[in-house]
């Protein structure tokens, strides 16, 4: 005789209401294989299951219960999708303005920005950040709302549809700005653009 577990029966499509109707009581107990203090399993004979589906009256409750789900999840998905197209719109209407500076200036400033950083995390190395990469970095932390528009929107849309793509959008709208505001700056911008995809 075999047996399988409840949790077996309800991934055949059954539901609790469908198994009290038709399987009933089940056929036998078993200790959880995971902790004793958890109730035992339930056990069905697997022959019994099998009989159970081929009624006429269960086979036409399974057809209308796949619609009814299947119905169910065509709505979630369309839900789901406005959820993210009301995201993306949002995240269409965001700002962020770069401050505008002289070139040495900023040169300055990102250095300086960048051996702080490097002295407060420790790093050993700046060899492969080129002075392009700091005045980037150096405008979009320090000289634009990016980090502060960034934590807001993580905390707005925190467990949201589509808040993945926040990071994504949002550092694609600084570094935009950024290349607009700064020529110089513009194959840095367009290198980190293309390091998101």
């Amino acid at each position: 005789m075999t047996f399988i577990t409840k949790s077996t029966v309800l991934d055949r499509g059954w539901t609790q209401g469908a198994i009290e109707k038709w399987l009933g009581e089940p056929d036998k107990y078993a200790p959880n294989p995971y902790s004793r203090r958890k109730p035992p399993m339930n056990l069905f004979e697997k022959a019994r299951v099998l009989k159970a589906e081929q009624r006429p009256d269960f086979l036409a409750w399974m057809a209308k219960s796949q619609i009814a789900r299947s119905k169910i999840s065509a709505k979630m998905l369309e839900k789901h999708q406005e959820k993210r197209d009301a995201l993306l719109k949002f995240l269409d209407s965001v700002t962020i303005p770069v401050a505008e500076m002289a070139i040495p200036r900023l040169e300055a400033r990102a250095k300086a920005h960048f051996d702080e950083l490097k002295w407060a995390r420790n790093w050993d190395y700046d060899s492969d950040t080129t002075l392009e990469r700091k005045c980037v970095n150096y405008l979009r932390h320090r000289c634009s709302p990016y980090d502060a528009k960034l934590q807001e929107m993580f905390c707005n849309f925190h467990g949201e549809t589509g808040n993945g793509e926040i990071y994504t959008t949002l550092k694609i709208k600084v570094l935009k700005t950024i290349a607009e505001k700064y020529e110089f700056l513009k194959d840095e911008c367009q290198h980190q653009m293309e390091s998101l995809q």
